[in-house]
């Protein structure tokens, strides 16, 4: 469920990317419903604070996690790009 947290703007942005909807309304909902959910995720991890780890050989291991300091910037990204994108879909010209 971690890599949902990284993984879910960059496969939305890319959807949107990709959409043929041309009004800012339709757009501008799928960002903001994106970036809600993502903000759901954000919280839950900032509660739960899970925790990955990749095992390599020879001792090595790739460690993602949300550790105690990184609880705060983890909601406070996306809190702080819903209202932003909420603007920019109300303000921006529709495609085409």
């Amino acid at each position: 469920m971690l890599l949902v947290l990284v993984w879910l703007p960059v496969l939305a942005g890319g959807g949107l990317w990709a959409s043929r909807a041309r009004t800012r309304a339709s757009l501008g909902g799928a960002a903001g419903a994106a970036v809600t959910l993502d903000l759901a995720v954000a919280v839950w991890a900032a509660v739960t604070q899970p925790s990955l780890v990749w095992r390599w050989g020879g001792g090595l291991d790739l460690v993602l996690e949300v550790s105690a300091v990184a609880r705060l910037p983890v909601v406070l990204v996306p809190l702080v790009a819903l209202p932003i994108v909420a603007y920019a879909a109300a303000h921006e010209e529709d495609r085409g």
